[in-house]
């Protein structure tokens, strides 16, 4: 049956995706807790009008799920909405404390290329994606608009979450350069769009990065 998963208004999807499809690591959950995940995107659809678009939002509670109570959950996501709603200047934020709407998540965005195109980070994977004709805010987009659910392994991904949780939306952004840089030498590798699809589209999981755990954190902190 349906059920809001805040992912309409990018790509043309104008329509709630089915679950299975937004939520990465929907399996770990048992028939009882994604019945609770249901239950808890509907109060928050039915109760929190500013979330608009948070694709991450549903992949959030899942994780949470699997460690806390369903009514510890809903307090820990409704505190982070409410925190969210009251920033004064979440609106001029690229970074706000959670991304509940379309154009903060194009800001957030926008600002990875730019972060991404300074020395340090991963300046050369962004050229050689431009040269082959990708467009690299949509890229940027399509990366981090679940919260890099899609492209973590499950143990990488509690890990933003934990950041998350204590430092807001800043940590997707840290995650995504860390892992683009790390994977330069394998997007550079590529001569075409699709295979550097193909690299993007298993980011965290692919060319070793499993084993390289102490990279990531030195290169997300």
């Amino acid at each position: 049956d349906p059920v809001p998963t805040f992912c309409q208004g990018v790509n043309g999807v104008e329509d709630a995706p089915p679950l299975r499809s937004v939520v990465k690591h929907l399996a770990l959950l048992k028939p009882a807790g994604e019945h609770a995940l249901r239950r808890l995107l509907w109060v928050t659809a039915l109760t929190s009008h500013c979330v608009e678009f948070c694709p991450f939002l549903p992949n959030l509670m899942a994780t949470l799920l699997t460690f806390f109570s369903e009514a510890e959950t809903m307090f820990m996501v409704s505190q982070l909405i409410q925190e969210a709603e009251n920033e004064v200047n979440a609106s001029r934020n690229a970074n706000p404390r959670m991304i509940l709407n379309l154009n903060q998540m194009h800001k957030q965005a926008k600002l990875l290329v730019t972060e991404g195109k300074n020395s340090g980070n991963c300046p050369e994977a962004l050229e050689h994606m431009e040269s082959l004709g990708m467009d690299v805010n949509q890229m940027a987009l399509e990366l981090l608009q679940d919260g890099l659910a899609t492209v973590l392994p499950f143990r990488s991904f509690l890990r933003l979450v934990g950041a998350f949780m204590a430092e807001g939306s800043e940590v997707m952004l840290r995650f995504a350069l860390a892992m683009l840089k790390i994977q330069t030498p394998a997007i550079l590798s590529c001569s075409t769009s699709k295979e550097v699809k193909g690299v993007l589209a298993s980011l965290g999981f692919s060319h070793g990065l499993d084993d390289r755990h102490k990279g990531v954190e030195q290169l997300t902190k």
